[in-house]
Order: C-alpha cells, then sequence, then structure tokens
C-alpha cells in the first residue's frame, strides 16, 4: 500500500500538481528571481543561414574549399523577420567578405581562424541590418578540405 501512494505521489509531482521548482514561487522583489529570467533573456531568436562554400585559389588553380555553417542570433520575432527580408543582400554581403578574406590568406596553410571571420561577420550584419538586429553570429560548422 505504501509503494502505491508513493506511486501516486511522484506522479502527481510529474503532472504538475506539487509545488512547483523553487524559481517558480511568487517574486520577492529581486530582479531575475522568476523563471523568464532564469535563463537570461526568453526573446532569442534563431536563424540558420545557407551554408556557405568559398573556394582558396591558388596559382589560377582551386587549392582548397571552406564551408561555414552560419547561425544569426537575434532579439525577437520582428528583428528575425529583418533577417528574413534582408537575407539574400545579407548572404551577398557575407559571401563577398569571406571571398576577400579567403583571398588574402598566408601561402603557409595556416588554417583560418573563426574569432576573426565572426568579429568580420559581425560587421557585415551591423551595415547590412543595422547595428541591434543581429545578437551573434554562431559559427556552427567551418570545415577545410585541402585538393591534391
Amino acid at each position: 500500500m505504501r509503494l502505491v501512494i508513493q506511486a501516486l505521489v511522484a506522479m502527481a509531482l510529474v503532472a504538475g500538481f506539487g509545488p512547483g521548482p523553487a524559481w517558480s514561487a511568487k517574486d520577492d522583489g529581486k530582479k531575475g528571481f522568476g523563471l523568464e529570467n532564469l535563463f537570461g533573456e526568453g526573446d532569442r531568436e534563431y536563424y540558420t543561414l545557407q551554408p556557405f562554400t568559398v573556394p582558396i585559389v591558388r596559382d589560377g588553380r582551386i587549392a582548397r574549399h571552406v564551408s561555414l555553417l552560419v547561425t544569426l542570433e537575434t532579439r525577437g520575432v520582428a528583428n528575425k523577420d529583418k533577417i528574413l527580408e534582408a537575407r539574400k543582400r545579407l548572404r551577398d554581403s557575407f559571401l563577398r567578405d569571406l571571398h576577400g578574406v579567403m583571398a588574402i590568406r598566408r601561402k603557409d596553410g595556416r588554417p583560418f581562424k573563426t574569432s576573426v571571420l565572426k568579429k568580420r561577420l559581425m560587421a557585415v550584419s551591423k551595415r547590412v541590418l543595422g547595428a541591434d538586429i543581429v545578437r551573434d553570429i554562431l559559427i556552427e560548422i567551418a570545415l577545410e578540405r585541402r585538393f591534391r
């Protein structure tokens, strides 16, 4: 019988009939106490662009390919809509900048730094979309393929 009561109490807690977690209690007047502030801002939106493939040309032939998967982090749905409206211009501007960066890379074949690419793409997004639209640039995948 005791096992049945424990099982019913456990099911009630899982179903949400019991007391909630500590952060769902009433606000005591302190900023950041509620669930909406537990993980930071709750209005983040993400937009993943189509993958970029940039060739690196050396001595008149393609020496390497660099492939990137870029996601834009923005605040709110309204800003995500602005990105959707300007996605073709943004993609074109990103490609132009990536081609420029890859063309001036050192000839010794050292790998590129994603932190530098992030800063450059952030500057491009500010120029194309405006200063407060894109919050962060996330480079999810960065691959480099060498040809022999």
